[in-house]
């Protein structure tokens, strides 16, 4: 299960907050946030301290994303 959240700092960025489990059934979720910012040309930040686990379909998709994205506070599993 996954916790999804977006905040806006300021006018032109919005941070996303993704906690518990990064898996193909929160893909979808997360890549129509993230392309539906990304389209706005706003700054996409996405938080990921919270994350407990963590597909290979969720670590491919954060690869294909993180030139577009600034990846914050991922677990040490990531790395």
């Amino acid at each position: 299960m996954v916790r999804i959240r977006e905040s806006f700092p300021d006018n032109e960025s919005v941070a996303i907050m993704v906690d518990g489990v990064l898996d193909q059934e929160a893909l979808p979720i997360l890549d129509e946030l993230c392309a539906r910012h990304l389209k706005s040309d706003k700054k996409v930040s996405l938080h990921l301290s919270g994350l407990q686990r963590i597909s290979r379909e969720g670590m491919e998709y954060l690869r294909v994303i993180e030139e577009r994205v600034v990846l914050v506070n991922p677990p040490e599993f990531m790395k």
